[in-house]
């Protein structure tokens, strides 16, 4: 669908002859590309390598090695940099691009509830894995279950603000605090 929309948008310009129609054109044409790869199709993609990350976390202690344990710091810095590593790229992925979205939602005064809600989840996100590496360096495995649950209570905030803003979007309750680019509905043709 996103091709046929491009090569549809495409088209359109190539069929414009004057120079400062095509030029208007090319412009209004730029304005919808940036708005379609805006800043929530950046933070769905880094939620989704999270989500990766997670599973292959959950993949290897589960089924793969059920019964490791690292009896050095040595070990567990080995393990977190690689074993967690998906996961720890995930996050911090979502903290920078919603802290992108939030800043450019701030720069263009179009923010809303979602932008400070979806941060928010990241900082909480970011905050629990952070712990959670914190915990196993210290060779104890005590409270990372409560850092791994603060982390996906994290995770699980920025989805639902995301998904809450994109229904809102598509129903029309909101001009753009999420969408991103500045595209505003209502000055759309």
């Amino acid at each position: 669908m996103f091709s046929s929309l491009v090569r549809s948008d495409f088209r359109k310009l190539r069929s414009i002859n004057s120079p400062p129609v095509y030029l208007a054109h090319s412009l209004r044409f730029i304005e919808i590309m940036r708005h379609r790869s805006g800043p929530r199709i950046w933070i769905w993609a880094a939620l989704s390598v999270q989500l990766l990350g997670l599973a292959f976390d959950a993949v290897w202690h589960g089924l793969l090695n059920p019964d490791f344990e690292a009896v050095t710091v040595d070990q567990m810095v080995r393990h977190l940099s690689t074993v967690h590593l998906p996961l720890y790229i995930g996050v911090l992925s979502v903290l920078v691009s919603t802290a992108w979205a939030l800043i450019d939602g701030m720069r263009r005064s179009k923010i809303g509830v979602a932008l400070p809600v979806a941060f928010a989840g990241a900082l909480v996100s970011t905050a629990g894995e952070v712990w959670h590496a914190y915990i196993h360096l210290q060779l104890s495995t005590h409270s990372g279950a409560i850092a791994g649950i603060t982390s996906s209570f994290g995770f699980i905030l920025v989805a639902i603000a995301l998904w809450l803003a994109g229904r809102d979007d598509r129903r029309g309750l909101r001009t753009t605090p999420m969408s991103g680019a500045g595209h505003d509905r209502s000055t759309s043709a």
